[in-house]
């Protein structure tokens, strides 16, 4: 009762604080701190079978929490009392058994409740997230310890003649644990019936960790309660379980919201005066087309009854005031950096009268000069080995311009890094080449591809192969047609790469193999392997290697990459990973 009084006095004061405020301007800074009372019902807790004759019922809730909370995000903290009645779960009937049956034998029972009271802290979040709604809805979520104390109970029989005759038949220890680690999570909702107070309701779950539990059946008990085929054991039975359980709730909640408050400025007492002849003229400089403010414009306002002229500068705000008389005519203009001048606006004298019309606006917009646009885009990136990802200095990166036939070459710095300007109304292809290297395939920017007003940088990185001395260097995008040796037109680029590399290093000697998979007949399978061998190195030889540099071997099916040999039962992209042209310095 007295949290509940504590809640109402502060409610009070908060709202009538609010109508004080309402006298002034207030804008609301979307957080406010959360208070709450609230009681329901537990329902039945789970313990896990710990006790082996104990059970609990369901009972009352009551606690307090309170939030603060920022936009949707808020860090809170709640108090919980859990009361949960027990009773001993042995049935009446059996209780009376041979031999303890007849008017002189009863059975006392005394079960304590259980008791919890939680404590804890942790996030909280709530839709919407807009400032001090009518409704939200909350996920609060906990960590704490909990006080956890009672569930105890006893069984006696009673020696109904004889009252000082009793027996312990089962005894269950009372808890005591003072610390519980302890998890809750909880969904409210709350109707606000004005900014201060409103009703809430919702659920939770409660989860406390590692409770020790005892209970002891005695051997009396134990045959008492035993049927054929059913006995119970004798003894003390100890276990560290969980224990949880989930309720419903509702209460009160009060919620103080924070307001900037701005003092309305008092009104000063009107004193008779002589009768306005000038009217203010006020407004701002704008973008045509974006409304964006244009601050620092220089405001032109000539005066063509008198042929004067007054220049007004506008602040950071685009915004401009002018006094204007009313038995005047006015030419309005507006310049600035970057815009073309404002058309004129013209304001006939007695347009206004300055008794009826004290302020009139008028904004001005003005036309963005259009900047000449960038034409070019910068690629940049690094040369690096593919195996290793070191980077390559004095690397070769060659530009071709595919639009007229131009190329250019640049090295890379120590740190393999490039950089060249394209552009962006021509198509390049970017490569590279190293010593001990293959050259790289070709990267294609085609034109209009990149708007340098909007992309200035593109990232191209450039992965070498380095060439080892008797170490096969698979050549992925040399294909050929269902059963033929022919070179089609799309394995073209990968063997001129080859070309430029036997080309840039005229000393060395490769052996360029090619390899089957096993479908089709081992000699059929070899002699089209030496067939296509053989294509490559004629395309070689036309590109102008001289033949003693090139050896080709056919390999049929004689090195396969796996286990798909004559016979299995492989899948097409494994038959697939063996159909190569390889590529070897052999000297």
């Amino acid at each position: 009762m007295l949290l509940v009084a504590v809640l109402l006095v502060l409610g009070a004061s908060a709202a009538t604080f609010a109508q004080k405020a309402s006298r002034d301007s207030v804008v609301c800074l979307n957080r406010y701190w959360l208070f709450s009372i609230r009681g329901g019902y537990d329902f039945n807790p789970n313990t896990r079978g710990a006790n082996r004759f104990l059970d609990e019922k369901g009972g009352f809730n009551l606690g307090f929490g309170f939030d603060h909370y920022w936009k949707w995000f808020g860090v809170g903290a709640d108090l919980d009392f859990i009361n949960n009645e027990t009773f001993v779960t042995i049935d009446q009937n059996d209780r009376y058994k041979a031999p303890y049956t007849g008017p002189r034998w009863s059975w006392d029972e005394d079960a304590h409740p259980l008791n919890r009271l939680f404590i804890g802290v942790g996030p909280s979040f709530r839709l919407p997230a807009s400032c001090c709604p009518k409704f939200t809805a909350e996920l609060n979520t906990r960590i704490g310890i909990t006080r956890i104390a009672g569930s105890g109970a006893t069984l006696n029989l009673v020696d109904v003649p004889n009252h000082n005759s009793i027996t312990n038949t089962y005894f269950v220890r009372e808890l005591n644990e003072s610390s519980a680690l302890s998890l809750k999570g909880q969904l409210r909702l709350t109707y606000f019936f004005n900014k201060v107070f409103g009703l809430s309701a919702g659920a939770y779950y409660l989860h406390n960790f590692n409770v020790n539990f005892s209970d002891e059946v005695t051997p009396l008990l134990a045959a008492h309660l035993s049927k054929p085929g059913e006995t119970v054991d004798p003894g003390i039975k100890q276990s560290k379980t969980d224990l949880s359980s989930f309720g419903i709730f509702g209460g009160l909640t009060l919620r103080i919201c924070a307001e900037k408050r701005m003092p309305m400025a008092p009104v000063a007492p009107t004193a008779t005066k002589a009768k306005a002849t000038e009217y203010s003229l006020v407004g701002k400089v704008m973008g045509k087309g974006t409304n964006s403010t244009v601050n620092n414009a220089i405001v032109k306002i000539k005066n063509i009854t008198d042929k004067t002229e007054t220049a007004y500068k506008t602040n950071a705000n685009g915004e401009y005031t002018a006094k204007l008389k009313q038995n005047k005519t006015y030419s309005i203009t507006a310049s600035a950096v970057d815009y073309l001048d404002a058309e004129p606006k013209v304001i006939e004298k007695d347009t206004y009268v300055a008794e009826k019309t004290p302020s009139v606006k008028h904004d001005i917009y003005m036309q963005k000069k259009e900047s000449a646009k960038p034409t070019e885009y910068t690629v940049m990136g690094k040369v690096m080995d593919e195996d290793s990802g070191k980077t390559i200095g004095n690397a070769v990166v060659t530009v071709e311009n595919n639009t007229n036939g131009t190329e250019q070459n640049y090295l890379t710095n120590s740190f393999g890094e490039y950089s060249v300007a394209l552009k962006a109304y021509e198509t390049y292809t970017i490569s590279a080449t190293a010593p001990e290297c293959l050259p790289s395939e070709g990267k294609k920017f085609k034109k209009d591809t990149y708007d340098p007003s909007k992309t200035s940088t593109v990232e191209n990185n450039i992965y070498l192969k380095r060439v080892k001395k008797n170490e096969a260097i698979r050549l992925d995008n040399v294909h050929y047609d269902l059963n033929k040796a022919t070179i089609r037109p799309d394995a073209r680029p990968e063997l001129d790469r080859l070309v430029k590399y036997l080309k840039d290093n005229p000393k060395i000697r490769v052996e360029m193999s090619s390899h089957t998979d096993s479908r089709g007949s081992d000699a059929y399978n070899q002699r089209l392997s030496q067939q296509r061998a053989d294509a490559v190195k004629l395309y070689l030889v036309e590109k102008g290697i001289a033949p003693s540099r090139i050896k080709s071997v056919g390999y049929g099916e004689t090195k396969l990459l796996n286990n798909c040999g004559n016979g299995s039962n492989c899948t097409e992209e494994q038959h697939q990973l063996n159909r190569r042209t390889e590529m070897k310095v052999i000297e």
